[in-house]
């Protein structure tokens, strides 16, 4: 006999439905990102086993101290590994290899979910690459993290190593770092790594090779609000090398004291104190350079040696940046170059070679709004700048101010030949000396110069055999001037003005609607082209606002005649001027 179920209640059937509702509805039970502590006294008390115990999404909090570890890996997972912090916001965990090895390791393809924060990375070390940290394929975050006293050999990187890697940086510092046999004493990226640097110190870091704080081959790195400071490359770049189409970008950083060149060796080179650049295309946005030096014989770009590529600078400074033994104190240029609102004041270039105090060039060069004051090229030739090229060359609204050059072209020195054509707009020259070519020398050049003055520039020696106070043109110079003043100048033998050496009339200078006034006499000497609307005279005319009837006094003669031909050509403007200078007098 087959037993009949008895049907079950209306309050059954609820239950049974909504317990299956809700189980469709509602997730199963998950696994919840775990807090894993590590001190000396915690039953872990190795950040590696706190790393092996450990699942995507947790944290481990590193109590203060130090933990002598080293090759702490993450393994790919996605955690925060976060140490205690000083009360002054510095960390309180140190992490010492003891140089046994590499401290952190990242090659499993960690992404910015994996994080290093308040650690100090001491005495790493790598026969290979990357004595404080190596990422290889992986991308971790770190924040406020101190890389201190740690190396690598065979390929560099002391403080980190970078390969087809692009960690995050925030608020870190690299110090003390260095390589035995290689490049980046702070920092090695390679293999297109683009790490993002943001308040992060390079400081004393050390590479036998290039990139004493940083180098970057093949790689382009965002760096902003960044400090290179008294690091140092026995080779190039004290404080940054890139090559191999690197392209890195640069808002606000700044480098100071960094040296390149520094192993003594007068036979070697050690070009780019400040950086060396001879990757892609560079951009550098508010940066300053400042006390970098290269120290060996014919080293160039005391503060930056731009060696090709495109290169763009805007508001960026150099001062006090030199060149002991070779060109371009402030920087030495061969690549493509554009500078708008940018500044070179009192870099030097010294001794052998020593031409272009503020820049040495010798490419393409556009420099917009720029101001070199102040420089000097001790050892030669070009104490704001120095021209050595053939490519297009164009300077617009620029000034040189205060420059001095040993031998010649004290503001400016153009050395070329006849397919030499800069072009100068708006520019000034005052102030400068030299022993020839006060404000400016041309060598066999052809530059255009409209609408530029030289003012108050000197040609002097102690011999008294000095041209040229405020141009010196020599060999086969053929420049052309439309609308320039040349006032004031001083040379202490010809030229006060202009002094042209040239024996052929076929290589001197085109002059037009130019005026030569308050010069020393002779004012304008040799051969030139007479285009028109020249003029030279004794004295400057100097304006007088509000003196109308030219007496040299504002007065009521001014007033009557403003009064006398209202609206043909005075009106209301001419009236106030008189009335605001009244009983002015002109000197």
């Amino acid at each position: 006999m087959t037993a009949i179920a008895a049907p079950m209640s209306f309050s059954t059937r609820f239950v049974l439905v909504l317990a299956a509702a809700l189980a469709v509805v509602l997730p199963g039970p998950s696994t919840q990102a775990e807090t894993i502590y590590v001190c000396e006294t915690c039953s872990i008390s190795s950040i590696q086993l706190a790393i092996n115990a450990s699942s995507d999404g947790d944290v481990i909090e590193v109590g203060a101290g130090t933990y002598y570890e080293y090759e702490i890996n993450p393994g790919g997972r996605a955690i925060i590994i976060r140490g205690e912090l000083n009360k002054d916001g510095t960390p309180a965990v140190t992490i010492d290899a003891q140089w046994l090895g590499t401290v952190l390791y990242c090659d499993s393809g960690e992404t910015p979910s994996t994080r290093f924060e308040n650690l100090v990375i001491v005495r790493g070390h790598a026969e290979s690459d990357g004595g404080g940290m190596y990422n290889s394929n992986s991308s971790p975050t770190l924040e406020n993290c101190t890389f201190e006293y740690n190396t690598g050999y065979d390929y560099g990187g002391g403080g980190m190593y970078n390969d087809n890697s692009s960690p995050t940086l925030t608020g870190c510092t690299f110090g003390n770092n260095g390589t035995a046999d290689s490049s980046g004493g702070g920092m090695h990226n390679t293999n297109e790594s683009d790490p993002t640097l943001e308040d992060c110190t390079f400081q004393n870091n050390t590479a036998s090779g290039d990139g004493g704080g940083m180098y970057n081959n093949n790689s382009s790195p965002t760096l902003e609000n960044c400090t290179f400071t008294g690091n140092t490359a026995m080779s190039d770049g004290g404080g940054m090398f890139n090559q191999d189409d690197s392209e890195p970008t640069l808002t606000g950083c700044t480098f100071t004291g960094n040296i390149a060149g520094y192993n003594g060796d007068p036979a070697s080179f050690g070009h780019g104190g400040g950086m060396y650049h001879g990757g892609g295309s560079l951009t550098l946005t508010d940066c300053t350079f400042s006390l970098n030096s290269v120290n060996n014989y014919g080293s160039g770009g005391g503060g930056m040696y731009n060696n090709s590529g495109s290169s763009t600078l805007t508001n960026c400074t150099f001062e006090n940046n030199t060149a002991y033994y070779g060109p371009g104190g402030g920087m030495y240029n061969r690549g493509s170059l554009t500078l708008t609102n940018c500044t070179f004041e009192n870099n030097t270039a010294n001794n052998y070679g020593g031409d272009g105090g503020g820049m040495y060039n010798s490419s393409s060069l556009t420099l917009v709004n720029c101001t070199f004051e102040y420089n000097t090229a001790a050892g030669g030739r070009g104490g704001g700048m120095y021209g050595d090229t053939n490519e297009p060359c164009t300077l617009e609204n620029c000034t040189f101010t205060g420059n001095n050059a040993n031998n010649a072209g004290g503001g400016m020195y153009d050395f070329g030949n006849q397919f030499s054509n800069p072009t100068l707009e708006n520019c000034t020259f005052e102030n400068n000396i030299a022993t020839y070519g006060g404000g400016m020398y041309i060598w066999s050049g052809s530059p255009t110069l409209t609408n530029c003055t030289f003012e108050n520039n000197i040609a002097s020696s102690d011999d008294g055999d000095s041209d040229g106070g405020g141009m010196y043109n020599s060999s086969s110079s053929t420049p052309t001037l439309e609308n320039c003043t040349f006032e004031n100048n001083i040379a202490d033998d010809l030229g006060g003005g202009m002094y042209n050496n040239s024996s052929s009339p076929s290589f001197v200078p085109t002059l037009q609607d130019c005026l030569f006034c308050g010069n020393s006499t002779p004012q304008l000497v040799g051969y030139y082209v007479d285009a028109g609307g020249n003029a030279i005279m004794d004295e400057c005319h100097v304006d007088c606002p509000g003196d109308y009837d030219a007496s040299g006094y504002v007065d009521v003669g001014d007033l009557l005649l403003v009064i006398s031909n209202w609206q043909n050509p005075y009106a209301v403007d001419d009236l106030l001027l008189v009335i605001s200078q009244w009983n002015s007098s002109c000197p």
